[in-house]
């Protein structure tokens, strides 16, 4: 283990500092002001400064009474830390605060902090809530005849990763003591970007295809519908009679209701597409009732997003990496999901519902 002496500690917390207490400039910092030392990691940073502020000397005392967790001084700290941060997560505290995100979640839980999602709804209006309804009573009213229906179906999105990475619903949270159910509008950030299209079908992942080169439109997209999707099929080993078969879910996208793209579906899926100006029309503006929103894009982005991508050819390769660990038992509870999701929306009167679904 490195030992530091206190000089040195002094040094790490005056680089700290006038780092603004962010790890990498810091490290960049003492590097420079330091050249024959060994650069401190980001956790003896964090401790040096924790250490100071929780028991007044750099090195915590051997002779504890009590667990770390049960320190008045860290408990103030960590309630400081989500007042002015009340999205960070228990990993996030404990980086910042020095500590282990489990003695996070202790305190938390001392402090009857629970951790609330915030959900991203795009707005309703108009017939939109009637469309909603007609679609889940006519997703419940298949469901009654064919049990195994939502899995007949193959359900398709786009999504836009970005380089500077976007908030989403898997690590949009914060802490409170009370659930206010906060819904905020969704938006994505800028840089260079990378358009990915993913399916399920059944138990089976299908994708990613990446939508390389110029802005979709409708003539790329039927490109890619007649000659990439059913290889697409094939590579995910999803069984002839079901390639064969399968309905196709597409939303109202504008590249989804080029007349082209209509008139192809119209003749590869004869009554067995869901979509705008399709033989079932897609419910405007919801995305939760799609296992593609409310399930993958938020899974794949959380994990995808864990440090920021350098190039493209990175990104590719980490949502490829995040789709492979999609495995059927998952799937099934996705699809377990939305047929509940039906239900809720009825309820709801067409209206959002995913800000009190997981209550």
């Amino acid at each position: 283990m490195l030992r530091f002496t206190n000089n040195e500690r002094m040094d790490i917390l005056t680089v700290y500092r006038e780092s603004g207490n962010r790890i990498a400039p810091a490290q960049r910092l003492y590097r420079q002001r330091y050249p024959g030392r060994i650069v401190p990691s980001a956790g003896v940073f964090r401790r040096v400064e924790v250490n100071l502020q929780v028991h007044g000397q750099f090195v915590a005392p051997r002779a504890v009474h009590r667990p770390v967790g049960g320190d008045p001084a860290l408990h103030a700290i960590v309630r400081q830390h989500i007042d002015q941060n009340p999205h960070a997560g228990q990993r996030g505290i404990g980086r910042a605060v020095g500590i282990s995100h489990r003695t996070a979640g202790r305190i938390l839980k001392t402090l009857h902090l629970h951790p609330f999602k915030v959900h991203l709804n795009q707005e309703l209006h108009g017939n939109d809530f009637a469309n909603r309804i007609e679609f889940c009573h006519w997703m419940q009213g298949r469901l009654a005849v064919r049990p195994d229906f939502q899995e007949e179906i193959l359900w398709t999105d786009e999504s836009c990763f970005t380089s500077e990475g976007e908030v989403n619903r898997h690590n949009c949270h914060f802490y409170a003591v009370e659930n206010p159910h906060w819904v905020r509008p969704d938006h994505v950030q800028g840089g260079w970007s990378i358009n990915c299209w993913a399916g399920i079908l059944g138990r089976r992942l299908i994708g990613p295809y990446f939508f390389d080169g110029p802005p979709l439109n409708g003539p790329r997209y039927l490109q890619f519908l007649q000659q990439s999707l059913v290889g697409l099929l094939h590579e995910a080993e999803v069984p002839l009679n079901a390639v064969a078969n399968h309905w196709l879910m597409q939303d109202g996208a504008p590249p989804h209701w080029a007349r082209a793209v209509r008139a192809h579906l119209n003749e590869v899926y004869p009554d067995r597409w869901i979509g705008r100006g399709g033989p079932v029309a897609w419910p405007a503006r919801s995305p939760d009732l799609t296992p593609l929103d409310f399930f993958l894009w938020g899974y794949v982005k959380a994990r995808v997003y864990d440090t920021r991508p350098e190039n493209r050819d990175e990104l590719k390769a980490r949502i490829e990496a995040v789709f492979a660990t999609v495995d059927e038992d998952m799937l099934g509870r996705v699809h377990q999901c939305g047929m509940r999701r039906y239900a809720q929306c009825i309820e709801r009167g067409g209206q959002t519902f995913e800000h009190i679904f997981y209550e």
